[in-house]
């Protein structure tokens, strides 16, 4: 059984429904988001109320009556992030959340206990390693920000970078509008040595990654990579293998910023990078 044996924690999934924002409630969804938003959940992911509020019902039912799964979230935040991935496909989200728990369960140290007060998740923000933009790109889509030369490979693991990421994708992913928008990521793979290579086996971090791919309820629109050195392009080509085909038409390597700025925009990148907030300005409001 996929049953939780974590304390609960500030952006954990499995905490007691009775916390904050994780109120279960039986009452009819209503939208939070503005109506652009509204819109372009009807046209990407065939969303109505009506569609949304039958889908939550019987997912909630499913989740009660299910043998495999036990005390997990049904707040509608939580299973509309694995509805809205999946295109409402109730099918689809239900195979989407027996994945994420068995992501849970595969990787313990990385994505339970997520807690945006512990000192090392803290330091790798402020180190520029991953952080979010302030400022969305041209789709309107929240920016995860990653600078690979920021991770100091003698001092955190495997277990802290995939930590770290997790950590985002719970804390963006209570945003409704993310849920519906996407996410769009950049990273700058500049100065990314065989230390930061060795942190992870090529077969373990492809592994991490498909697993990301398959388990995490976000729509994972573009993928932006610079300064990719030759050794790292080994361990991409490997990593793309193991895609879906969806995910490899998303991820593109450039050769300049000229050809990101054309993708994504300006603003939503740190002034080191061709926008106008320097980055230590954009991670100090964030914290």
């Amino acid at each position: 059984m996929l049953k939780s044996q974590q304390p609960p924690s500030h952006f954990s999934p499995l905490v007691k429904r009775d916390i904050n924002v994780h109120v279960e409630t039986e009452l009819p969804y209503t939208y939070s988001v503005p109506v652009s938003v509204q819109h372009l959940a009807r046209l990407e992911l065939r969303e109505d109320l009506h569609t949304l509020n039958e889908s939550l019902a019987q997912f909630r039912d499913w989740v009660r009556k299910s043998r495999d799964i036990r005390n997990v979230r049904t707040d509608s935040n939580f299973l509309l992030r694995f509805l809205r991935a999946k295109k409402f496909s109730l099918p689809m989200a239900q195979q989407t959340l027996l994945k994420y728990l068995n992501l849970k369960k595969r990787f313990p140290k990385a994505t339970c206990d997520l807690d945006c007060l512990d000192p090392k998740m803290i330091n790798l923000i402020n180190s520029g390693y991953l952080f979010v933009s302030p400022v969305r790109d041209t789709q309107g889509r929240r920016v995860i920000i990653g600078v690979g030369n920021n991770l100091d490979p003698h001092k955190y693991t495997e277990d802290d970078q995939f930590k770290i990421h997790m950590l985002t994708y719970e804390t963006l992913l209570l945003d409704e509008e993310t849920q519906v928008r996407g996410l769009t990521y950049f990273a700058d793979i500049k100065g990314v040595s065989t230390s930061h290579i060795t942190l992870w086996s090529p077969t373990e971090f492809a592994r991490a990654v498909k697993w990301g791919e398959q388990s995490i309820p976000a729509r994972h629109k573009d993928v932006h990579f610079i300064n990719v050195p030759s050794p790292v392009r080994f361990v991409y080509d490997f990593v793309l293998s193991k895609l879906s085909p969806k995910m490899k038409s998303r991820m593109k390597i450039h050769s300049n910023l000229t050809e990101v700025h054309n993708s994504i925009g300006v603003e939503c990148l740190p002034k080191e990078y061709g926008g106008t907030i320097p980055m230590a300005e954009m991670i100090g409001k964030l914290l």
